[in-house]
């Protein structure tokens, strides 16, 4: 090593010159095999299948009452601004059942409002239109106002709680997905009104098929984990083979187990859209996992 270095020194050994008066190397677009290979575009789509899916709010008006929830059926007045640069706009009603939504940034950005309550949201173009794979297609923008909400709690009442028993593991359960339900619920003076014993219930959640309260309670659970909801009247459900006590608070324990539908893998959504809105602080990036989506593989803005 010590030779090698006095002779650098005696020598002057500066290393090779680059000839810049040389021609540059062919490039890639004269080559399509090497060029498709190397579409940047391409790969991103392929390691990013949440690509132009992000969703940003900002809230205009509060609102009152309880939150906006998967199940629920919304009316909102919406305007959209068609042209951001000639402030053009286009303004319609839509009612729907949160999670069956025709357009998804607005079924996914009404969620956590209130009762005239008014939203700004910032939508990637795959929430309007998923054909839209183009890594530089506009976003689109949108105000919502929450005109109607069903079911809904009469003034004053008590809001549905939630409250973990036991932590679980895997992947969550999301708004639109089907669960296996352990449920027992009780009634007053804490009697047992029902319990599903070794059969779990199979539900879809957003079809509101226990009542809109287990719908609400179950979202964000995770297989093994059992939680206790309190139950109010409003959020019950009108009928059916389990019996509520709609009249009172039911108090009721649920506990989510694995679920494989036939012919697919077992559940292991990945968590909405998508956490729930009403879990999110405000002007912060709405992700969605789904990835089909939420629902979906990984979410990534563009």
């Amino acid at each position: 090593m010590l030779a090698f270095l006095l002779w650098l020194a005696i020598t002057g050994y500066r290393g090779e010159r680059v000839d810049e008066s040389k021609d540059e190397l062919p490039r890639i677009a004269k080559y399509p095999a090497i060029r498709d290979f190397a579409d940047v575009g391409l790969w991103y789509r392929t390691l990013n299948p949440g690509f132009n899916r992000s969703l940003q709010y900002q809230e205009v008006k509060p609102g009152t009452g309880d939150v906006a929830a998967c199940g629920q059926k919304v009316a909102i007045d919406v305007t959209e601004i068609v042209d951001p640069e000639t402030h053009e706009t286009k303004s319609d009603k839509m009612e729907f059942v949160i999670s069956e939504g025709p357009v998804e940034a607005l079924d996914r950005g009404v969620r956590g409002m209130k009762l005239g309550g008014e939203r700004n949201l910032v939508a990637g173009a795959r929430l309007v239109d998923d054909n839209k794979r183009e890594l530089n297609a506009p976003d689109h923008y949108y105000t919502i106002a929450l005109t109607d909400l069903y079911p809904r709690l009469p003034e004053g009442a008590l809001p549905l709680t939630a409250s973990t028993i036991r932590e679980g593991i895997g992947g969550t359960l999301n708004c639109g997905t089907k669960g296996a339900l352990k449920i027992r619920i009780r009634g007053k003076d804490d009697k047992i009104v029902y319990d599903s014993g070794e059969d779990p219930v199979i539900v879809q959640i957003g079809k509101s098929e226990l009542g809109h309260g287990i719908d609400r309670g179950v979202v964000g659970m995770l297989e093994g984990e059992i939680r206790q909801l309190m139950i109010p009247p409003a959020y019950q459900p009108k009928g059916g083979k389990i019996p509520f006590p709609k009249t009172e608070i039911a108090i009721v324990e649920v506990m989510r187990i694995a679920y494989k539908e036939p012919g697919k893998e077992p559940s292991t959504e990945e968590a909405s859209h998508e956490p729930d809105s009403e879990q999110i602080e405000r002007d912060q990036t709405v992700t969605d996992h789904r990835g089909d989506d939420q629902s979906s593989g990984a979410e990534s803005s563009r």
